[in-house]
């Protein structure tokens, strides 16, 4: 003999298989400390768009990159960045600093 109530039992199992499909495909969020850039200063490396100066490194004169700077050396003149900008503890500028986006452990 047929269930007479197929139907609604058909309707709850679509429902429940609805709710897990949109848990599954829900977006993680973000830790707050990587949108506001404490994580994301350390991973900024060298790779594709990333220009990094190592530590050990100098450029003396102007330096200007429309990529991602990430700086551990000395910059003596003007440095343009219409990125981000990362000078890390050992990094120095000693001129003008201009960018989109900074974060400055070392010195200006």
């Amino acid at each position: 003999m047929p269930n007479p109530n197929w139907h609604k039992e058909k309707q709850l199992t679509e429902k429940k298989l609805f709710e897990m499909a949109a848990i599954t495909l829900r977006p993680k969020a973000k830790p707050l400390a990587e949108e506001n850039g404490a994580s994301r200063q350390a991973s900024l490396k060298g790779g594709e768009g990333n220009c990094v100066v190592s530590p050990g490194t100098r450029i003396d004169g102007g330096f200007t990159s429309s990529e991602n700077i990430r700086l551990d050396g000395v910059v003596s003149g003007e440095l343009r960045c219409d990125r981000r900008l990362v000078i890390g503890e050992a990094g120095r500028v000693e001129g003008k600093v201009t960018a989109a986006e900074a974060v400055i452990m070392g010195s200006i």
